[in-house]
């Protein structure tokens, strides 16, 4: 389960419930969560991004209770995992792969090397 997903789970119980006790988890507990980033040294990097993307971030933050760096951040740190995670099935390989062939497909039909006839099959020049 994501962490995302994690946090409105746990926010969604902590609005039900009198107090955090009754689940065995305090504040720093929950917080421990975000994959150890509360303890790591940090840097700042600076990144452009639209208005409406930041929006859409503060309005998500707002909703779980976080400032924007940490919405950010944990938003990057579960997409950064992901896509390790997808690059581990291969997939990125396959799609550099066909993304490749596309590529040289678009270069011979330019160059006049391929075109499709009046019945839509592909042809060859030699």
């Amino acid at each position: 389960m994501g962490w995302i997903l994690q946090v409105i789970i746990f926010e969604d119980v902590k609005k039900n419930l009198d107090n955090l006790d009754s689940l065995k988890l305090n504040e720093s507990q929950i917080y421990s969560m975000e994959v150890g980033t509360m303890t790591r040294p940090k840097k700042q990097y600076p990144v452009q991004l639209e208005d409406d993307f930041i929006k859409r971030i503060d309005k998500l933050a707002n909703k779980l209770g976080h400032t924007r760096s940490q919405m950010i951040r944990n938003l990057l740190i579960q997409g950064l995992a992901d896509a390790e995670m997808i690059d581990k099935t291969g997939i990125f390989s396959a799609v550099m792969f066909s993304r490749d062939i596309l590529a040289k497909f678009k270069e011979a039909a330019l160059r006049g090397k391929i075109y499709l006839d009046k019945d839509g099959d592909l042809k060859m020049n030699k």
